[in-house]
């Protein structure tokens, strides 16, 4: 059995110290703050313990927002590793969000299967093929590089996501 109790303790007092949930959540739009700051008081108790990077697997919401700024179902979860079952799924960011039972577990243990995985952990190295490896902090978004000469502004990008059944 994987104990995560000194985990999830640690990580309630690093919400606590930084003004509270919504503070925590608030500073990463993306909603990753709970979920790499999970992973990483487990991975500090010795639990092997990933971030997954992603989109929620239903359309954006038009005029949805997220902190400021429009949300298209961006979300990070994590999951950590329990010798004899495996990777274990945990959303700390919807448990802070919309966990308001007496034990608090809704969201961990259990996947309804409706989230699409970009990726693994933050901070990725991608060659560019032009312009050398390039530090990218996620793949939920479009990352680009422009060669060549000339201005790039003003620029212009609109973003959707939509999922569709077939």
């Amino acid at each position: 059995a994987v104990d995560v109790a000194p985990a999830w303790a640690a990580f309630e007092r690093k919400a606590r110290e930084t003004g509270g949930w919504s503070e925590v959540i608030l500073r990463v739009p993306s909603g990753a703050a709970p979920s790499v700051l999970f992973v990483a008081a487990l991975r500090a108790s010795g639990v092997p313990a990933r971030a997954l990077y992603g989109r929620w697997a239903a359309s954006a919401v038009p005029d949805a927002t997220l902190g400021g700024a429009a949300y298209l179902q961006w979300h990070v979860k994590a999951e950590f590793f329990a010798a004899g079952v495996g990777w274990v799924p945990a959303d700390p960011g919807g448990a802070v969000q919309h966990d308001r039972t007496p034990g608090g577990l809704t969201y961990f243990g259990t996947d309804p299967g409706d989230f699409i995985t970009f990726h693994t952990d933050p901070h990725l190295a991608l060659d560019t093929g032009t312009t050398g490896v390039r530090p990218v902090r996620n793949l939920q978004t479009p990352v680009w590089w422009v060669t060549g000469r000339g201005p790039t502004t003003p620029t212009r990008v609109v973003e959707d996501w939509k999922v569709e059944a077939k």
